[in-house]
Protein backbone atom coordinates (compact mmCIF):
# COMPACT_ATOMS: atom_id res chain seq x y z
CA UNK A 1 0.00 0.00 0.00
CA UNK A 2 1.57 3.60 -1.03
CA UNK A 3 1.37 6.75 1.24
CA UNK A 4 -1.62 8.49 -0.61
CA UNK A 5 -3.75 4.97 0.01
CA UNK A 6 -2.72 5.01 2.98
CA UNK A 7 -3.89 8.43 3.66
CA UNK A 8 -7.38 7.50 2.44
CA UNK A 9 -7.80 5.05 4.58
CA UNK A 10 -7.07 6.55 7.38
CA UNK A 11 -9.65 8.50 6.55
CA UNK A 12 -12.12 6.47 6.27
CA UNK A 13 -10.93 4.52 9.96
CA UNK A 14 -13.98 5.63 12.04
CA UNK A 15 -13.10 8.51 14.82
CA UNK A 16 -13.14 7.85 18.86
CA UNK A 17 -12.51 11.92 19.26
CA UNK A 18 -16.45 11.66 17.44
CA UNK A 19 -17.52 8.78 19.45
CA UNK A 20 -16.63 10.52 22.70
CA UNK A 21 -18.24 13.67 22.00
CA UNK A 22 -21.62 11.82 21.25
CA UNK A 23 -21.79 9.72 24.58
CA UNK A 24 -23.10 11.55 27.82
CA UNK A 25 -20.85 9.63 30.13
CA UNK A 26 -17.55 10.10 28.70
CA UNK A 27 -15.54 8.88 31.53
CA UNK A 28 -17.41 5.36 31.59
CA UNK A 29 -16.91 4.96 27.38
CA UNK A 30 -13.29 6.62 27.40
CA UNK A 31 -11.23 3.33 27.08
CA UNK A 32 -12.12 2.77 23.33
CA UNK A 33 -9.94 0.68 20.38
CA UNK A 34 -10.18 1.02 17.21
CA UNK A 35 -8.82 -1.90 14.54
CA UNK A 36 -8.35 -1.44 10.41
CA UNK A 37 -8.53 -5.58 11.18
CA UNK A 38 -8.86 -8.66 13.40
CA UNK A 39 -10.47 -11.91 13.07
CA UNK A 40 -12.77 -11.15 15.89
CA UNK A 41 -13.50 -8.03 18.24
CA UNK A 42 -15.58 -11.00 20.07
CA UNK A 43 -12.18 -12.70 21.10
CA UNK A 44 -10.12 -10.02 21.95
CA UNK A 45 -12.82 -9.01 24.43
CA UNK A 46 -12.76 -12.85 25.79
CA UNK A 47 -8.79 -12.69 25.75
CA UNK A 48 -8.79 -8.61 27.58
CA UNK A 49 -11.60 -10.42 30.16
CA UNK A 50 -9.14 -12.86 31.81
CA UNK A 51 -6.26 -9.70 32.69
CA UNK A 52 -7.11 -8.15 35.94
CA UNK A 53 -8.45 -5.16 34.88
CA UNK A 54 -11.67 -3.07 35.99
CA UNK A 55 -12.10 -0.91 33.29
CA UNK A 56 -14.92 -0.99 30.83
CA UNK A 57 -13.28 -1.49 27.51
CA UNK A 58 -14.70 -1.09 23.68
CA UNK A 59 -13.48 -2.54 20.47
CA UNK A 60 -13.94 -1.97 17.01
CA UNK A 61 -13.08 -3.08 13.82
CA UNK A 62 -13.13 -1.90 10.21
CA UNK A 63 -13.27 -5.59 9.18
CA UNK A 64 -13.09 -9.05 10.66
CA UNK A 65 -12.56 -12.46 9.19
CA UNK A 66 -14.03 -14.59 11.74
CA UNK A 67 -17.29 -12.73 12.75
CA UNK A 68 -19.80 -15.04 14.09
CA UNK A 69 -23.66 -14.66 15.39
CA UNK A 70 -25.72 -16.55 17.62
CA UNK A 71 -25.53 -20.41 17.59
CA UNK A 72 -22.53 -20.16 15.55
CA UNK A 73 -23.99 -18.30 12.36
CA UNK A 74 -21.33 -16.03 9.99
CA UNK A 75 -21.30 -12.56 9.78
CA UNK A 76 -20.26 -10.28 6.62
CA UNK A 77 -19.64 -7.10 6.58
CA UNK A 78 -17.69 -4.55 3.70
CA UNK A 79 -14.39 -2.72 5.11
CA UNK A 80 -15.49 0.85 6.38
CA UNK A 81 -19.17 0.19 5.65
CA UNK A 82 -20.78 -0.84 8.81
CA UNK A 83 -20.31 -1.14 12.80
CA UNK A 84 -18.05 -4.27 14.22
CA UNK A 85 -18.25 -3.34 17.72
CA UNK A 86 -17.57 -5.54 21.33
CA UNK A 87 -17.89 -4.26 24.65
CA UNK A 88 -16.34 -5.73 27.61
CA UNK A 89 -18.32 -5.49 31.03
CA UNK A 90 -16.49 -6.17 34.20
CA UNK A 91 -18.18 -7.18 37.36
CA UNK A 92 -22.07 -8.27 35.95
CA UNK A 93 -24.35 -9.69 38.40
CA UNK A 94 -26.24 -12.82 37.26
CA UNK A 95 -29.69 -11.08 36.89
CA UNK A 96 -27.57 -9.28 33.74
CA UNK A 97 -25.96 -11.69 32.72
CA UNK A 98 -29.04 -13.87 31.89
CA UNK A 99 -30.95 -10.51 30.54
CA UNK A 100 -27.82 -9.23 28.47
CA UNK A 101 -29.05 -10.37 25.02
CA UNK A 102 -32.08 -8.14 25.49
CA UNK A 103 -30.20 -5.07 27.17
CA UNK A 104 -28.04 -5.07 24.15
CA UNK A 105 -31.01 -6.02 21.61
CA UNK A 106 -32.58 -2.88 23.42
CA UNK A 107 -30.04 -0.51 23.35
CA UNK A 108 -29.23 -1.11 19.35
CA UNK A 109 -33.25 -1.27 18.88
CA UNK A 110 -33.32 2.42 20.10
CA UNK A 111 -30.18 3.41 18.16
CA UNK A 112 -31.82 2.61 15.12
CA UNK A 113 -35.29 3.73 15.84
CA UNK A 114 -33.34 7.24 16.40
CA UNK A 115 -32.85 7.84 13.08
CA UNK A 116 -36.91 7.82 11.98
CA UNK A 117 -36.71 4.53 9.52
CA UNK A 118 -39.87 3.07 8.90
CA UNK A 119 -40.60 -0.87 9.65
CA UNK A 120 -37.78 -1.33 11.98
CA UNK A 121 -38.50 -4.30 14.18
CA UNK A 122 -36.88 -6.00 17.30
CA UNK A 123 -37.29 -10.74 16.98
CA UNK A 124 -36.62 -12.48 20.41
CA UNK A 125 -34.13 -12.91 21.45
CA UNK A 126 -32.29 -9.69 19.85
CA UNK A 127 -32.16 -9.52 15.99
CA UNK A 128 -33.09 -6.10 14.72
CA UNK A 129 -35.14 -6.81 11.33
CA UNK A 130 -35.35 -3.73 8.73
CA UNK A 131 -38.37 -3.89 5.98
CA UNK A 132 -38.05 -8.12 6.95
CA UNK A 133 -34.56 -8.46 7.00
CA UNK A 134 -31.44 -8.98 8.95
CA UNK A 135 -30.15 -5.74 10.03
CA UNK A 136 -28.27 -6.39 13.41
CA UNK A 137 -26.50 -9.62 15.00
CA UNK A 138 -25.48 -9.24 18.35
CA UNK A 139 -23.72 -12.05 20.49
CA UNK A 140 -22.66 -12.33 24.37
CA UNK A 141 -19.74 -14.64 25.46
CA UNK A 142 -19.12 -14.70 29.48
CA UNK A 143 -15.51 -15.26 30.75
CA UNK A 144 -15.83 -16.18 34.46
CA UNK A 145 -13.13 -15.69 36.92
CA UNK A 146 -12.65 -16.86 40.34
CA UNK A 147 -14.36 -13.86 41.76
CA UNK A 148 -16.40 -12.50 38.90
CA UNK A 149 -18.17 -12.77 35.09
CA UNK A 150 -16.97 -10.63 32.65
CA UNK A 151 -19.28 -10.15 29.23
CA UNK A 152 -18.14 -9.42 26.34
CA UNK A 153 -21.63 -7.98 23.78
CA UNK A 154 -20.67 -8.36 20.16
CA UNK A 155 -22.24 -6.35 18.26
CA UNK A 156 -22.65 -6.05 14.13
CA UNK A 157 -24.59 -3.63 11.98
CA UNK A 158 -24.73 -3.19 8.34
CA UNK A 159 -24.75 0.38 7.86
CA UNK A 160 -23.25 1.44 4.33
CA UNK A 161 -22.40 -1.49 2.89
CA UNK A 162 -23.94 -1.96 -0.78
CA UNK A 163 -24.55 -5.54 -1.44
CA UNK A 164 -24.61 -8.95 -0.03
CA UNK A 165 -23.12 -12.36 -1.48
CA UNK A 166 -24.97 -15.64 -1.98
CA UNK A 167 -28.22 -16.57 0.11
CA UNK A 168 -27.58 -13.58 2.27
CA UNK A 169 -28.68 -11.26 -0.29
CA UNK A 170 -32.19 -12.34 0.68
CA UNK A 171 -31.20 -12.45 4.34
CA UNK A 172 -29.56 -9.38 5.11
CA UNK A 173 -29.65 -6.15 4.44
CA UNK A 174 -28.06 -2.21 5.32
CA UNK A 175 -29.29 1.55 5.95
CA UNK A 176 -27.77 2.21 2.95
CA UNK A 177 -29.59 -0.04 0.83
CA UNK A 178 -33.22 0.51 2.89
CA UNK A 179 -33.22 4.17 2.76
CA UNK A 180 -30.59 5.39 0.22
CA UNK A 181 -28.64 7.47 2.29
CA UNK A 182 -24.95 6.95 4.18
CA UNK A 183 -24.94 7.40 8.11
CA UNK A 184 -22.37 8.42 10.51
CA UNK A 185 -21.41 5.40 12.33
CA UNK A 186 -20.00 7.18 15.17
CA UNK A 187 -22.79 8.84 15.69
CA UNK A 188 -25.15 5.55 16.35
CA UNK A 189 -22.33 3.57 18.21
CA UNK A 190 -22.29 6.35 20.78
CA UNK A 191 -25.86 5.97 20.79
CA UNK A 192 -25.60 2.47 21.28
CA UNK A 193 -23.79 2.78 24.21
CA UNK A 194 -25.71 5.69 25.75
CA UNK A 195 -28.81 3.01 26.11
CA UNK A 196 -26.00 0.73 27.19
CA UNK A 197 -25.65 2.65 30.27
CA UNK A 198 -29.17 2.84 30.81
CA UNK A 199 -30.53 0.01 30.63
CA UNK A 200 -28.18 -1.98 32.48
CA UNK A 201 -29.36 0.51 35.46
CA UNK A 202 -32.72 -0.35 35.83
CA UNK A 203 -34.42 -3.17 36.67
CA UNK A 204 -35.79 -6.80 35.33
CA UNK A 205 -39.50 -5.90 35.30
CA UNK A 206 -39.10 -2.01 33.00
CA UNK A 207 -36.45 -3.80 31.21
CA UNK A 208 -38.66 -6.44 29.73
CA UNK A 209 -42.09 -4.52 29.71
CA UNK A 210 -39.48 -2.17 27.44
CA UNK A 211 -38.34 -4.67 25.90
CA UNK A 212 -42.07 -6.84 25.08
CA UNK A 213 -43.18 -3.69 24.16
CA UNK A 214 -41.09 -3.16 21.03
CA UNK A 215 -40.58 -7.18 20.29
CA UNK A 216 -42.99 -8.71 17.05
CA UNK A 217 -42.13 -12.12 18.24
CA UNK A 218 -45.25 -12.44 20.59
CA UNK A 219 -47.74 -14.01 18.74
CA UNK A 220 -45.66 -15.61 16.22
CA UNK A 221 -45.73 -19.18 15.55
CA UNK A 222 -42.36 -21.17 16.08
CA UNK A 223 -40.94 -24.86 15.70
CA UNK A 224 -38.56 -25.80 18.14
CA UNK A 225 -36.83 -29.07 19.23
CA UNK A 226 -38.41 -30.53 22.86
CA UNK A 227 -36.52 -33.86 23.88
CA UNK A 228 -35.23 -34.81 20.53
CA UNK A 229 -38.39 -34.17 18.26
CA UNK A 230 -39.91 -31.34 16.71
CA UNK A 231 -43.03 -29.35 18.02
CA UNK A 232 -44.68 -26.60 16.72
CA UNK A 233 -46.41 -24.00 19.39
CA UNK A 234 -47.03 -20.19 19.49
CA UNK A 235 -44.96 -17.48 21.59
CA UNK A 236 -47.83 -16.04 24.09
CA UNK A 237 -45.53 -14.14 26.02
CA UNK A 238 -42.27 -13.36 27.60
CA UNK A 239 -40.53 -13.95 30.77
CA UNK A 240 -38.88 -11.43 33.06
CA UNK A 241 -35.98 -14.12 32.49
CA UNK A 242 -36.19 -13.47 29.35
CA UNK A 243 -37.86 -17.37 28.29
CA UNK A 244 -40.68 -16.97 25.60
CA UNK A 245 -43.27 -19.14 26.64
CA UNK A 246 -44.91 -21.23 24.29
CA UNK A 247 -48.79 -22.45 23.46
CA UNK A 248 -48.09 -26.15 22.01
CA UNK A 249 -50.74 -28.87 21.53
CA UNK A 250 -50.00 -30.35 24.95
CA UNK A 251 -48.60 -27.56 27.42
CA UNK A 252 -46.68 -24.39 28.01
CA UNK A 253 -43.58 -24.64 27.52
CA UNK A 254 -40.25 -22.53 28.44
CA UNK A 255 -37.84 -21.72 25.88
CA UNK A 256 -34.56 -19.81 26.59
CA UNK A 257 -32.19 -18.42 23.76
CA UNK A 258 -29.64 -20.77 23.99
CA UNK A 259 -32.16 -23.25 22.22
CA UNK A 260 -32.66 -23.10 18.35
CA UNK A 261 -36.03 -21.23 17.58
CA UNK A 262 -37.16 -21.09 13.82
CA UNK A 263 -39.92 -18.00 14.17
CA UNK A 264 -42.56 -17.59 11.64
CA UNK A 265 -44.17 -14.02 11.95
CA UNK A 266 -47.84 -13.79 10.96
Amino acid sequence: MNFISWIKNRKKLLSKKIIINNVNNKALWENITIFEKVDSTNEIAKLDAKNDTKEIKVYLSEMQKSGKGRLGSSWEASKYKNIILSILLNNVNSKNIKLMPFIAGLSVYKAIQNLKLDNIKLKWPNDILLNKKKLCGILCESVCLDNETRVAVGIGINVNQKDFRGELKEKATSLLLETGKEYKREEIIANILNNLEKYMLIDNYNLMEEYKSNCISIGAEIDFIRENKLCRGKIIDISYEGEIIVQSKEKILKISSINRVKQYIR
